[in-house]
């Protein structure tokens, strides 16, 4: 393939890449999820979202716990109540007792392989149990579920919108559209010299935007990125320093030591975007470098060097 440079821009941006580690935003294709008690619906995309989107809450995984029986009478508590400093049993069973030499005399059998261990390991924070049933993890388990379109199969609640398909035809997961979405995002250099993100007024910014199309890249480390093309309007523009100083809900900076790794959750509430594009304050985009866009260093890439490096030289921090 030909290689065509630009020469019609003045600058470019810093030959920067965003790699996109996490799943684009789903698409509203129409899938509703029928609310058990009512009957209303809610777009399937809200399942197991972590918010109670059916006045009753069945879109979000329901748990309970197993019980441990008392030694005396037979009654039951939550095992969740055993070793936790009060005594729920009548006789106080649930709770370690020790001998006049401070030996334990108390013990608890794990309740699915069988084996036993000191009460006061139950809920200490470590699994002893080969079962793990005496911490949380082991001794919780899930109450709510999920019957696959096809009705063949029948899964947790909690595997619906987890970003892998558990049904056979994948009816528990919402549908992907294109680009990029919450996640987290390394800012990696595609170009031949070392570049900085800048300071004060010509550092950085991130763009969100909503495009057409992407072409995935490979970087000479390997590393996949997208090039957007067909891009709206911009959303929103935010600066590298005001996103590290906490200024923008849902997104964060994590670690500026190497490749600066940015975070974006689902606290941001911009709404319309599929895109983050790294841009100079005065609109240049990095993906429009011919260093980002071109797969892999080579021949190729020389030609791109000599070409652009007296135009995109002045955009390097010094």
């Amino acid at each position: 393939n030909a290689l065509i440079v630009n020469s019609s821009l003045d600058t470019h941006a810093p030959p920067f890449a965003l790699v996109f580690y996490g799943e684009p935003h789903v698409i509203d294709d129409g899938s509703e999820f029928v609310c058990e008690e009512d009957g209303t619906t809610v777009a399937f995309s809200l399942v197991n979202d972590g918010h109670d989107d059916c006045s009753e809450g069945s879109d979000e995984p329901t748990y309970d716990e197993e019980v441990y029986t008392c030694s005396e009478d037979g009654s039951e508590i939550p095992m969740s109540w055993v070793n936790d400093g009060e005594d729920d049993c009548n006789e106080g069973s649930d709770e370690p007792e020790y001998d006049g030499s401070g030996s334990e005399i108390t013990s608890f059998s794990c309740l699915f392989s069988g084996e036993s261990i000191v009460l006061s390991y139950v809920n200490d924070g470590y699994a002893d149990c080969q079962d793990e049933t005496d911490e949380q993890e082991g001794y919780t388990y899930e109450t709510s579920f999920f019957e696959c379109t096809d009705g063949e199969y029948e899964i947790d609640l909690s595997e619906v919108n987890n970003g892998y398909e558990d049904c056979m035809d994948g009816s528990d997961e919402s549908a992907s559209g294109e680009g990029h979405g919450f996640g987290q995002y390394a800012l990696i250099s595609t170009g031949i010299a070392e570049w900085t993100i800048g300071s004060g007024d010509d550092m950085l910014e991130l763009v969100f935007a909503m495009c057409e199309s992407f072409e995935e890249v490979e970087s000479s480390n390997y590393d996949e990125y997208l090039i957007p093309s067909d891009c709206g309007d911009e959303l929103a523009r935010y600066s590298l320093d005001d996103i590290m100083n906490g200024e923008v809900d849902g997104l964060g900076i994590s670690d500026l030591s190497e490749d600066l790794t940015l975070i974006v959750d689902d606290e941001f509430e911009l709404e319309g975007w599929n895109t983050i594009r790294v841009s100079t304050p005065d609109g240049q985009y990095s993906d429009e470098n011919p260093q980002v866009q071109l797969p892999a260093p080579g021949f190729g890439f020389a030609i791109v060097a000599m070409l652009c490096g007296a135009i995109i030289a002045g955009r390097r921090d010094d």
